[in-house]
């Protein structure tokens, strides 16, 4: 049986690095658990979690957590410039490894504003209908809550300044998907 997220973490060190800053505070709970499978020394390893990235801030909060844990962002995640784009690269993803019958999971890092871009909401539906169980978003901000739960999704919100909280939205989400952890500012 896995450990729960809260048993593998450093809540200190957590709540340290995203200082209530949501798209940092997921990065964290994405990397510093070991959520994110990757391989610091084995780049291509086959197994490795897929990321898609949109946002200046997304991706550098990515690339903060991933240097950090001794791995290189560039080789982890893709960068896409809209939120559909990012969603439909993560979705095409997630259905590749359940096509292998691979173990590994995609996820999907969203900025804030990723979700003004309306195709997002066509990709989000496709992922529901294709049941993409190996595919989870985090987002920053809770204003698009409603929009993921008309497309079908499982939505959990936390602070992003409480670790705890989002450590268990996120133990949630990888539990059944497709799901959306959405980390607030407030908290």
């Amino acid at each position: 049986m896995s450990r729960s997220l809260l048993d593998r973490a450093d809540l200190a060190l957590l709540r340290q690095v995203s200082a209530g800053r949501p798209t940092v505070a997921l990065a964290a709970g994405l990397v510093d658990t070991g959520l994110l499978q990757f391989d610091p020394d084995d780049p291509g390893w086959p197994d490795r979690d897929r990321v898609v990235v949109c946002g200046q801030e997304a991706a550098a909060a990515l690339r903060e957590r991933v240097a950090a844990a001794g791995g290189d962002a560039a080789v982890v995640a893709t960068e896409a410039a809209l939120g559909g784009d990012a969603l439909a690269l993560a979705l095409g993803a997630a259905l590749a490894s359940r096509l292998d019958g691979s173990v590994w999971r995609s996820w999907c890092l969203l900025g804030e504003d990723a979700v003004d871009d309306g195709r997002l909401w066509e990709v989000a539906t496709a992922a529901r209908e294709a049941r993409a169980d190996m595919l989870t978003v985090l987002g920053a901000g809770t204003a698009a809550a409603a929009l993921w739960h008309a497309c079908g999704w499982t939505v959990h919100t936390a602070p992003a300044g409480d670790p705890a909280w989002l450590l268990g939205a996120l133990d949630h989400a990888v539990a059944a998907g497709p799901a959306v952890v959405l980390a607030t500012a407030d908290g």
